[in-house]
């Protein structure tokens, strides 16, 4: 929710980020669905879903490093392969590829939050 708080006030539409938020809103729609259906609907994890589809959905509008965008994503393949590994199927080296995924979104979120500020004029 922090992420979203921090993303939404850059928020712009134009034509590729509408398509880049449409792409993520359907993949949160997707996993929605899916454990939706394996958990009984479950608010919490329903909740969560939307949250973190949201988070990705602000990245994609955001205006400036494209780098915090690719760290949405990477957030959400991170916390996908979570909820497919707990929910759905056990995943082979899931840790691993959580633990990877997840320290490569943190780190293209901050490169392109440093990277927006660096390019910013000071007053």
């Amino acid at each position: 929710m922090c992420y979203i708080a921090g993303f939404a006030p850059l928020a712009r539409i134009h034509q590729r980020a509408a398509l880049r938020a449409g792409s993520v809103l359907g993949y949160g729609l997707g996993l929605g669905w899916v454990l939706g259906q394996a958990t009984g609907w479950q608010l919490p994890i329903l909740a969560y879903a939307l949250v973190l589809t949201g988070m990705g959905v602000a990245a994609a509008l955001r205006q400036g490093s494209h780098l915090v965008f690719l760290g949405a994503v990477a957030f959400i393949i991170s916390d996908s392969l979570l909820a497919i590994n707990r929910f759905l199927l056990p995943l082979p080296l899931e840790h691993m590829l959580v633990m990877v995924t997840y320290y490569l979104a943190q780190g293209l979120i901050s490169s392109g939050i440093l990277s927006d500020h660096a390019e910013r004029p000071t007053p």
